[in-house]
Formats: structure tokens, C-alpha cells, sequence
């Protein structure tokens, strides 16, 4: 599937996963057995500089969620995360996004209120590039599965609250105008978000 398609489905899926956890969650929460977390990330992303030229450094925004029940010893890891950039030089614009969807493990501990933790899985990749100049623009896109490891730590502020920092690491190639492109990263960021069931 070509075109700009990949690109629209990565966005409408972003959008459909953070709807999902609006309803869902809550639902997840209320029931005393289950345990887990919503982190929202915003950070970069940094790509290979000899595939993506002058975007290699994208901003990128996702989401973590990890659940499960209290007595399982590792948790389910449901990850979607996103990053862009554009640059115009000489006339020239490049754009270049990726949008991934992450699924695994994640191992989270508990240490009073603090929270570090480490996960991996197998990652679903896309990414799109577009160089456009005078008016003429050519844009390729391409998915495939890779994997991806990461970890991080949170503080539980209050209740409920969580603010920490997390880092990640994902592969995949894919394939522009005939061309192999890694189109995983490296992504550091901040995160926020909250916890259930409610600390004591």
C-alpha cells in the first residue's frame, strides 16, 4: 500500500488509540484486580542521518500503556508513538514522520513511590518522506515489523499522578523510491500520565 494512505492510517490510528484510552481505561481501573499505567511522552526522536538527511531529528509524542493483574510478575506493554520534522533549505523542503506501534513486555517496580522500569516486543513501523521544490513534490511511504526495548522511570505524585523521563530504541527497515531506510530510532522524552489503581 503505497501513497499517502500508510501516512493517513498512522495518524487515524493515533487518534483512535488515545480515543481508546479515554473510554477504556476507566473501565480497566474499576476493577480492583487489574493494575497498570497511561504515560504520555513528548521528546525526540533520532533517526540515521544518512537515510534521513536533514530530518533525522524529529519531535516525537506517543503513548505508553502497561497493564495487568497485581499478581502477574511482568505486565502487558501497548505502546503508540509518533514523530515529524520538516526543513526547507535552498528553496527545497524535506518532510520526514514516523508512527509506531509497539506491543510486549514491561516489567515495572515498585520502590515507594518511585517506579523505574524496562520493557520489548515487536515494533510495527511507518514511515513517509517528501521532498518538495517549485511546486513539483515526490513522496514515498512504507511500513514493516521490527522491534523496539526501552525503559524509564515515574514518580507517583498524589494518588494517581505520574511524571518521570523514558528512553527507547526501535529497528525496522522500510523501503523509499527503491531504497532500504531505517526507519527506527532512538527516542528520549519526558512523560505524564496516571496510574490505577489509586496509591494508599
Amino acid at each position: 500500500m503505497k501513497n499517502g494512505r500508510r501516512s493517513r492510517f498512522g495518524v487515524l490510528s493515533l487518534v483512535g488509540f488515545l480515543a481508546m484510552l479515554i473510554f477504556v481505561a476507566p473501565t480497566i481501573a474499576a476493577a480492583e484486580q487489574w493494575t497498570g499505567n497511561v504515560n504520555f511522552s513528548l521528546g525526540q526522536k533520532y533517526l540515521s542521518s544518512s537515510d534521513w538527511a536533514s530530518v533525522d531529528d524529529q519531535t516525537s509524542v506517543g503513548a505508553e500503556v502497561t497493564w495487568g493483574k497485581k499478581d502477574w510478575p511482568i505486565q502487558i506493554a501497548t505502546d503508540l508513538l509518533g514523530s515529524t520534522q520538516e526543513k526547507t533549505s535552498s528553496g527545497v523542503k524535506v518532510e520526514g514522520n514516523t508512527s509506531e506501534l509497539g506491543l510486549g513486555i514491561r516489567k515495572v517496580w515498585d520502590i515507594e513511590k518511585v517506579h523505574p522500569y524496562l520493557g520489548g516486543g515487536v515494533a510495527f513501523i511507518s514511515g513517509e518522506g517528501k521532498v518538495s521544490s517549485s511546486g513539483l513534490s515526490a513522496k514515498d511511504n512504507d511500513s514493516s515489523a521490527g522491534e523496539w526495548v526501552g525503559g524509564g522511570i515515574y514518580w507517583r505524585l498524589g494518588n494517581r499522578f505520574n511524571l518521570g523521563a523514558d528512553a527507547r530504541y526501535s529497528r525496522a527497515k522500510v523501503n523509499f523510491f527503491g531504497t532500504d531506510v531505517e526507519a527506527g530510532g532512538t527516542q528520549a522524552g519526558v512523560t505524564f500520565g496516571w496510574g490505577w489503581p489509586a496509591a494508599r
